[in-house]
């Protein structure tokens, strides 16, 4: 299977916002891979968190990117003052085809625009996509997806800031479809009871008054602001009264027009103009409205160039919406250079802080581990580009069953019989070492007890083991094929085992016996049939936690060891995830 289809099947969409498919872009050809980790709506870190602790992952994931699409370069866009990340990036560049680029700190560096021609010098065409100057742009956390992929591994978790009106800003690695209500807990909660949700950030991102809504795998995170701030007020105000401003107030000052990004990259995008629709009957608007066709929507004219603070973006939306309608398609110059004041016109990160009036909560929100247990999940079956998936029916896992075979072929006809026969959610079914096959199904107890059996009716000879797990602790259903493995921090347990339901049950007790992370548990893939699990957290929990797993792998005489590492060097960790 090629890695195009892997990720393909993992759900592996664009994590920075965008949400477009990932395979689509490795299925083409490019000279160059650029991973996005510019990150430059303010206040959000959760870029920087992935890079600092999941360094490894990202160059892996671009070198994955260069193969798959022949590229002869890989870059990574990051900003110079994300000090921390910039040495971990650098370390896990070394040795590799994979190299730094370093980047200011101004508004919208993590445009592909913007990026494509800071790395390459290259300017993309109108309306055009970075393929068509051979270059493929996948933001650093789509690419640990895309590297998690590679291992079977499917999307289950994103990475999101929370910051803003809270006590503790921080970011997180949580299950997709967790409620914002159960993140922001982590966080210390909202400040204030007519506090508003920012999702995806104060520039790009949506307004929600409603906390269950769910985290998709297309969220950077969110900003609490009270509802009395003035970004929020102006967020708010209906589309007939922004408009309805911008006829009556507008002078043409151009100031709009002269900060705009894709302006000063040399394209045909002139925001003032666009304000002139508002003042014409549909006989004259059509012309002005061309003007927002190549717009990026990065909200910086409304939000910080406009003295009179104005909608002009809004107005720009509107108008691509009708162009839409109309069917238009630019048929204009590509440019040939940027604006000569391209480089000193940049809106500094601090600038725009100011004019947001936000430098309040200016404040770090490094990438912290908790045990987020949600009780409920939302999964909106639209989480990116194109059209939505379909709906499978969510079964609850508190057991686990498993069967293993002599036969490859058999394996496909018992994964068939046990779903089937229970009403049960597939784990995994797979190859595993010297040609055998693997299939676990989770579910209710009955459930599961009910898919083995028919299984096991299934196996025609070929059956080498089976076993129901009751009651298993939802932390290791998430660390099984974990698509992201969640922060690591504090000292490390290992837990090996020559037997792969042993080291389930081994892991349970651990997770049960103190409160600790499972990192990741391995499942006879590539071991020789063996099977190991890792987790972290305090040194006595972890001690406490794998003297539990070892005395039940060795009370079966299944132990092949078990360590606790009490300071890890960082290497050791960049290696676990």
């Amino acid at each position: 299977m090629t890695l195009t289809e892997q990720v393909r099947l993992a759900g592996v969409v664009g994590a920075g916002g965008g949400g477009f498919p990932a395979h689509v872009k490795l299925a083409s050809r490019a000279d160059i891979v650029i991973a996005n980790g510019a990150e430059c709506e303010p206040l959000l870190h959760k870029d920087a968190a992935v890079m600092q602790h999941m360094a490894a992952r990202v160059v892996r994931g671009v070198e994955l990117t260069m193969q798959e699409v022949a590229a002869k370069e890989g870059v990574i866009g990051i900003k110079a003052k994300k000090k921390q990340a910039v040495e971990a990036i650098a370390d896990a560049c070394a040795g590799t085809r994979v190299r730094l680029h370093l980047l200011g700190d101004y508004y919208p560096a993590g445009d592909e625009y913007d990026l494509v021609h800071a790395v390459t010098g290259r300017l993309i065409p109108p309306q055009g996509i970075p393929l068509q100057v051979g270059v493929v742009v996948q933001n650093v956390e789509t690419l640990v997806n895309i590297a998690a992929a590679a291992d079977g591994q499917p999307v289950t978790h994103k990475t999101i800031t929370i910051a803003g009106a809270v006590p503790h800003p921080l970011s997180l690695t949580v299950p997709v479809g967790m409620l914002y209500r159960d993140a922001l807990a982590a966080a210390g909660g909202m400040l204030g009871d007519d506090s508003v949700l920012c999702i995806g950030g104060l520039m790009m991102g949506r307004i929600s008054m409603d906390p269950d809504t769910p985290v998709t795998k297309t969220d950077t995170g969110v900003i609490v602001l009270p509802r009395s701030h003035p970004v929020v007020q102006r967020k708010l105000q209906p589309a007939q009264v922004q408009a309805s401003i911008g006829k009556s107030a507008c002078d043409q000052c151009r100031y709009c027009t002269e900060f705009c990004p894709r302006y000063l990259l040399g394209y045909a995008v002139e925001p003032h103009q666009v304000m002139r629709s508002l003042a014409f009957t549909a006989t004259g608007q059509a012309h002005w409205n061309e003007f927002a066709a190549l717009c990026c929507a990065c909200g910086l004219c409304t939000l910080y160039a406009c003295p009179e603070a104005l909608y002009p973006k809004e107005a720009c939306d509107a108008s691509k919406e009708e162009l839409r309608k109309m069917n238009f398609k630019w048929t204009g110059a590509a440019p040939a250079q940027p604006h000569p004041l391209h480089d000193g016109r940049r809106t500094p990160i601090q600038s725009l802080m100011r004019k947001l009036s936000i430098e309040e909560y200016d404040h770090h929100a490094p990438l912290e581990t908790h045990r987020l247990h949600p009780t409920r999940l939302v999964l909106p079956l639209k989480q990116g580009a194109g059209v939505p998936n379909y709906h499978i029916a969510y079964h609850p896992m508190k057991s686990i069953g498993l069967i293993e075979l002599s036969s490859i072929a058999t394996g496909f006809l018992v994964a068939d019989a046990m779903l089937k026969a229970g009403d049960v959610t597939l784990i995994l079914s797979r190859s595993i070492c010297s040609g055998k096959y693997m299939v676990l199904v989770g579910g209710e107890t009955a459930s599961v007890q009910s898919a083995v059996e028919a299984g096991t009716q299934a196996a025609h000879g070929c059956l080498i083991d089976q076993f129901v797990i009751p009651n298993v602790h939802p932390d290791v259903f998430a660390s099984i094929g974990r698509s992201q493995p969640p922060p690591v921090s504090g000292a490390l347990g290992i837990i090996e085992s020559f037997n792969v339901a042993t080291l389930i049950e081994a892991a349970d007790a651990a997770v049960k016996a103190a409160p600790v992370t499972l990192i990741d548990t391995r499942l006879a893939m590539a071991m020789g049939g063996k099977a190991f699990c890792t987790l972290t957290g305090e040194v006595s929990a972890v001690q406490a936690a794998v003297a539990a797993g070892r005395r039940l792998v060795a009370e079966r005489g299944l132990l092949v060891n078990a360590v606790v590492i009490s300071r890890p060097h960082p290497d050791v960790y960049r290696e676990i995830i």
